[in-house]
């Protein structure tokens, strides 16, 4: 367990941002291996109310990437370059 918890804790301290992304398609078994991995993040009491949506449409990520940065245009082309975007949504009870 101790090395499982090392290898946890090295991750966190490592981590880094990444905003330049290779334009080559992601195989679905890949994406959902990751989103299905997501869901084991914890949520309030459990409720398990985040809903993940991949958008690799083009015209759909031109569009978020337009209209959805908040004013922060220099993510633009991040978004429009990404071969998928993983949109997080949230149920509301």
């Amino acid at each position: 367990m101790s090395g499982e918890k090392n290898q946890v804790l090295e991750n966190m301290k490592t981590r880094r941002s990444i905003r330049k992304y290779q334009e080559k398609p992601i195989p679905h078994e890949v994406m959902e291996e990751i989103i299905k991995e997501a869901s084991f993040a914890p949520s309030w009491k459990n409720s398990q109310v985040v809903r993940y949506v991949v958008v690799e449409n083009p015209e759909l990520k031109s569009r978020i990437a337009n209209d959805a940065v908040l004013g922060f245009t220099y993510n633009t082309g991040t978004i429009e370059h990404a071969a998928a975007l993983v949109v997080v949504t949230m149920i509301q009870g």
